[in-house]
C-alpha cells in the first residue's frame, strides 16, 4: 500500500530524502536571484557534458563501424571485457586456475 501525499508534503519528503542522499548544500545561496545563478551555471556545465559524452559515443559507433570490416568486434568487445575484469583481480594465479575449472565444467 502506497502513501499518496498531497500539498506541501510532497515536496517536504522529496527535499528530505534529497538532503539525505546528496551533498548538504552547505553553500548554497539563500536568495533567489542568487540561487538562479549557481543553478544556471550548474546546468550550463551539466548539459556541456551530456553534450561531449553524446559526441564521445558517435565517435565510438564510428570506430566500431570503421573497424568491423577488419575485426570480429563482437569477439574483440568480449575480450576487452574479460582483459578489464583481469586487471582488477588481485590473485591471479587463483583467478586462472577457477577460469580453468569453469571451462572443464561449463
Amino acid at each position: 500500500m502506497t502513501t499518496r501525499l498531497t500539498g506541501s508534503s510532497w515536496k517536504e519528503n522529496l527535499m528530505s530524502t534529497v538532503d539525505d542522499t546528496i551533498g548538504n548544500g552547505e553553500e548554497q545561496p539563500r536568495e533567489l536571484g542568487a540561487l538562479k545563478q549557481v543553478v544556471e551555471e550548474f546546468m550550463k556545465r551539466f548539459n556541456t557534458i551530456k553534450q561531449e559524452q553524446e559526441l564521445l559515443k558517435e565517435d565510438e559507433k564510428a570506430l566500431v563501424e570503421e573497424f568491423s570490416t577488419k575485426l570480429d568486434m563482437k569477439t574483440l568487445k568480449a575480450a576487452m571485457r574479460v582483459a578489464d575484469i583481469t586487471k582488477k583481480v588481485k590473485h591471479k594465479d587463483t583467478f586462472d586456475e577457477l577460469v580453468t575449472v569453469l571451462d572443464t565444467i561449463g
